[in-house]
Protein backbone atom coordinates (compact mmCIF):
# COMPACT_ATOMS: atom_id res chain seq x y z
CA UNK A 1 0.00 0.00 0.00
CA UNK A 2 2.08 2.87 -1.37
CA UNK A 3 -0.39 5.59 -0.33
CA UNK A 4 -0.33 4.46 3.29
CA UNK A 5 3.48 4.36 3.28
CA UNK A 6 3.56 7.83 1.79
CA UNK A 7 1.08 9.22 4.27
CA UNK A 8 2.90 7.65 7.18
CA UNK A 9 6.30 9.15 6.47
CA UNK A 10 6.55 11.00 3.16
CA UNK A 11 9.52 8.76 2.38
CA UNK A 12 8.35 6.79 -0.63
CA UNK A 13 8.78 7.89 -4.20
CA UNK A 14 5.65 8.51 -6.22
CA UNK A 15 5.16 6.54 -9.40
CA UNK A 16 7.52 8.07 -11.91
CA UNK A 17 10.38 10.35 -11.08
CA UNK A 18 8.93 13.01 -8.79
CA UNK A 19 7.92 12.93 -5.14
CA UNK A 20 4.69 14.46 -3.85
CA UNK A 21 6.59 17.29 -2.09
CA UNK A 22 8.37 18.17 -5.36
CA UNK A 23 5.09 18.15 -7.26
CA UNK A 24 3.39 20.21 -4.53
CA UNK A 25 6.09 22.88 -4.76
CA UNK A 26 5.89 22.98 -8.56
CA UNK A 27 2.10 23.31 -8.51
CA UNK A 28 2.21 25.95 -5.78
CA UNK A 29 4.80 27.98 -7.71
CA UNK A 30 2.57 27.86 -10.79
CA UNK A 31 -0.71 28.51 -8.97
CA UNK A 32 0.01 31.05 -6.23
CA UNK A 33 3.77 31.60 -6.36
CA UNK A 34 3.35 35.33 -6.89
CA UNK A 35 1.03 35.82 -3.94
CA UNK A 36 2.19 37.21 -0.60
CA UNK A 37 -0.28 34.86 1.09
CA UNK A 38 -0.93 31.72 -0.98
CA UNK A 39 -3.83 30.71 1.27
CA UNK A 40 -6.44 32.50 -0.80
CA UNK A 41 -9.41 31.71 -2.95
CA UNK A 42 -8.55 32.06 -6.60
CA UNK A 43 -8.68 35.56 -8.07
CA UNK A 44 -9.86 34.16 -11.41
CA UNK A 45 -13.61 34.60 -11.80
CA UNK A 46 -14.88 32.12 -14.38
CA UNK A 47 -18.51 32.43 -15.46
CA UNK A 48 -19.39 29.13 -13.76
CA UNK A 49 -17.59 30.17 -10.55
CA UNK A 50 -14.63 28.56 -8.81
CA UNK A 51 -13.88 27.36 -5.31
CA UNK A 52 -10.12 26.87 -5.86
CA UNK A 53 -8.25 27.56 -2.62
CA UNK A 54 -4.76 27.54 -1.19
CA UNK A 55 -1.25 27.20 -2.56
CA UNK A 56 -2.15 24.47 -5.08
CA UNK A 57 -5.73 25.74 -5.60
CA UNK A 58 -7.78 22.70 -4.54
CA UNK A 59 -11.45 23.04 -5.48
CA UNK A 60 -14.31 22.08 -3.20
CA UNK A 61 -15.56 19.23 -5.42
CA UNK A 62 -12.03 17.83 -5.75
CA UNK A 63 -11.53 18.03 -1.98
CA UNK A 64 -14.81 16.16 -1.42
CA UNK A 65 -13.91 13.52 -4.02
CA UNK A 66 -10.46 12.85 -2.57
CA UNK A 67 -11.75 12.94 1.00
CA UNK A 68 -13.88 9.93 0.04
CA UNK A 69 -11.12 8.21 -1.93
CA UNK A 70 -8.46 8.62 0.75
CA UNK A 71 -10.47 8.47 3.99
CA UNK A 72 -9.03 5.08 4.92
CA UNK A 73 -5.46 6.34 4.69
CA UNK A 74 -5.73 9.90 6.04
CA UNK A 75 -5.06 10.70 9.68
CA UNK A 76 -8.14 11.88 11.60
CA UNK A 77 -6.79 15.47 11.66
CA UNK A 78 -6.19 15.56 7.91
CA UNK A 79 -9.56 13.96 7.22
CA UNK A 80 -11.32 16.54 9.40
CA UNK A 81 -9.46 19.36 7.64
CA UNK A 82 -10.37 17.95 4.22
CA UNK A 83 -14.04 17.87 5.23
CA UNK A 84 -13.77 21.47 6.42
CA UNK A 85 -12.36 22.42 3.00
CA UNK A 86 -15.50 21.06 1.36
CA UNK A 87 -17.62 23.12 3.75
CA UNK A 88 -15.54 26.25 3.14
CA UNK A 89 -16.09 25.88 -0.59
CA UNK A 90 -19.82 26.30 -0.01
CA UNK A 91 -19.10 29.65 1.63
CA UNK A 92 -17.00 30.60 -1.40
CA UNK A 93 -19.98 29.93 -3.66
CA UNK A 94 -22.32 31.83 -1.34
CA UNK A 95 -20.16 34.97 -1.09
CA UNK A 96 -18.30 35.07 -4.40
CA UNK A 97 -19.33 38.03 -6.58
CA UNK A 98 -22.20 38.79 -4.19
CA UNK A 99 -21.20 42.07 -2.53
CA UNK A 100 -24.79 43.29 -2.43
CA UNK A 101 -26.07 40.11 -0.75
CA UNK A 102 -27.07 40.50 2.93
CA UNK A 103 -24.41 38.95 5.15
CA UNK A 104 -21.75 39.18 2.46
CA UNK A 105 -18.25 38.39 3.80
CA UNK A 106 -15.24 39.34 1.67
CA UNK A 107 -13.21 36.64 3.44
CA UNK A 108 -14.92 34.17 1.08
CA UNK A 109 -14.98 36.26 -2.10
CA UNK A 110 -12.45 35.88 -4.92
CA UNK A 111 -8.99 36.66 -3.56
CA UNK A 112 -10.24 36.28 0.03
CA UNK A 113 -8.36 34.24 2.61
CA UNK A 114 -11.13 31.92 3.71
CA UNK A 115 -10.72 30.59 7.25
CA UNK A 116 -8.67 27.40 6.82
CA UNK A 117 -5.14 28.65 6.17
CA UNK A 118 -4.67 31.07 9.03
CA UNK A 119 -2.47 29.03 11.38
CA UNK A 120 0.69 26.95 10.83
CA UNK A 121 -1.30 23.86 11.86
CA UNK A 122 -3.99 24.51 9.25
CA UNK A 123 -1.34 25.16 6.63
CA UNK A 124 0.42 21.87 7.46
CA UNK A 125 -2.88 19.97 7.25
CA UNK A 126 -3.61 21.56 3.86
CA UNK A 127 -0.22 20.44 2.58
CA UNK A 128 -0.61 16.88 3.92
CA UNK A 129 -4.00 16.57 2.26
CA UNK A 130 -2.74 18.09 -0.99
CA UNK A 131 0.28 15.78 -1.09
CA UNK A 132 -1.95 12.75 -0.50
CA UNK A 133 -4.12 13.88 -3.42
CA UNK A 134 -1.04 14.48 -5.55
CA UNK A 135 0.33 11.02 -4.67
CA UNK A 136 -2.86 9.30 -5.77
CA UNK A 137 -3.37 11.41 -8.90
CA UNK A 138 0.25 10.97 -10.00
CA UNK A 139 0.02 7.20 -9.50
CA UNK A 140 -3.25 7.11 -11.44
CA UNK A 141 -1.49 8.99 -14.24
CA UNK A 142 1.05 6.17 -14.42
CA UNK A 143 3.85 8.52 -13.38
CA UNK A 144 3.37 10.47 -16.63
CA UNK A 145 4.06 14.07 -15.64
CA UNK A 146 2.12 15.52 -18.59
CA UNK A 147 -1.00 13.49 -17.78
CA UNK A 148 -0.67 14.37 -14.11
CA UNK A 149 -0.42 18.11 -14.78
CA UNK A 150 -3.42 18.04 -17.09
CA UNK A 151 -5.46 16.06 -14.55
CA UNK A 152 -4.50 18.47 -11.76
CA UNK A 153 -5.34 21.50 -13.89
CA UNK A 154 -8.57 19.94 -15.13
CA UNK A 155 -7.82 20.88 -18.72
CA UNK A 156 -5.05 21.06 -21.29
CA UNK A 157 -3.19 24.31 -20.58
CA UNK A 158 0.18 24.47 -22.35
CA UNK A 159 1.35 27.59 -20.50
CA UNK A 160 0.57 26.05 -17.11
CA UNK A 161 2.15 22.73 -18.09
CA UNK A 162 5.29 24.55 -19.19
CA UNK A 163 5.48 26.46 -15.90
CA UNK A 164 5.17 23.29 -13.80
CA UNK A 165 7.69 21.42 -15.96
CA UNK A 166 10.12 24.35 -15.77
CA UNK A 167 9.93 24.37 -11.97
CA UNK A 168 10.45 20.62 -11.82
CA UNK A 169 13.42 20.91 -14.16
CA UNK A 170 14.98 23.44 -11.83
CA UNK A 171 14.70 21.14 -8.79
CA UNK A 172 16.20 18.09 -10.48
Amino acid sequence: MVAAAFLAGYMCKAAGEYTPPQLYEALAASETGGEKNPFIRTKVRPAAGSTAYGPVQITGPTAADFTNRLKGSLSPDVLRYAQQMSNQSKLFLQHGNNKSKPGYDSTYDYGGTGHLGQTPTQQALYRKFAEAMIQRMYQNSGGDIGKFIQRWRGEADPKYTQAVRAYLGAVK
